[in-house]
């Protein structure tokens, strides 16, 4: 499992920061765990990237796991 680590909030912001370098090099024929350190949240942006990763991750049989956020964003992605 490959793991994708944020120390700080993926937010519109920071999106374009970690896009390129992080999120489209990442091993999609592997399970991604993707973990918030530090106090990191998420907005809308960031939501739509993690679900744009889940469902290449679908695609490819495997999954996304998804570690410190709180459990009203974590409902979102276990639908």
């Amino acid at each position: 499992m490959s793991e994708i680590e944020f120390t700080e909030s993926l937010n519109v912001r920071s999106v374009a920061k970690y896009f390129n370098p992080v999120i489209k090099k990442a091993d999609f024929s592997d399970d991604i765990k993707v973990i918030f350190k530090d106090g990191a949240s998420i907005d809308l942006a960031g939501i739509q990237i993690l679900f744009a990763m889940k469902k290449e991750l679908e695609s490819n049989e495997k999954t996304l796991v998804i570690e410190g956020l709180s459990d009203e964003v974590l409902e979102y992605f276990n639908c």
